[in-house]
C-alpha cells in the first residue's frame, strides 16, 4: 500500500509540540483563507487532512477551495460553523461521529 501524505493542523493556542513532525506553523497568516492557501501551496496534489480546533476551520476552508485534493478529512474538536463567516462546509451526516465513536468503543 502506498503511503498517503497527512497534513496536521494545530489548534488555536497550540504550538509545534502538538504535532512534533510539523515543519511549518500557520501563524504567519492572519485569515482562515490565507492559512488554507498556504497549506494548499505546500502540500502534494492529493493528501489526507486532519484539523484540530481552529485547524478544523482551516481544513474546512481547504475542502471548500480544493475538494478534489483531499482524500480523507478528519475534523477534531472543531465546529462546522465558523464564527467569522457562517457555514464553511455543509455536513452530509452530522451524526457520523457518533457511529465512529461507538465503533471504536465497542
Amino acid at each position: 500500500m502506498v503511503a498517503r501524505p497527512l497534513v496536521l493542523l494545530p489548534g488555536l493556542l497550540c504550538d509545534q509540540v502538538l504535532w512534533r513532525h510539523q515543519i511549518e506553523t500557520l501563524t504567519q497568516d492572519d485569515t482562515i483563507s490565507a492559512m488554507a492557501e498556504r497549506v494548499l501551496d505546500q502540500t502534494p496534489r492529493t493528501f489526507c487532512l486532519a484539523g484540530l480546533s481552529m485547524g478544523g476551520y482551516v481544513a474546512q476552508e481547504i475542502m471548500r477551495k480544493a475538494p478534489e485534493r483531499e482524500e480523507r478529512l478528519a475534523l477534531i474538536d472543531t465546529n462546522a460553523r465558523a464564527r467569522y463567516g457562517g457555514h464553511l462546509v455543509p455536513l452530509e451526516r452530522p451524526y457520523a461521529a457518533l457511529a465512529v465513536i461507538r465503533h471504536l468503543l465497542g
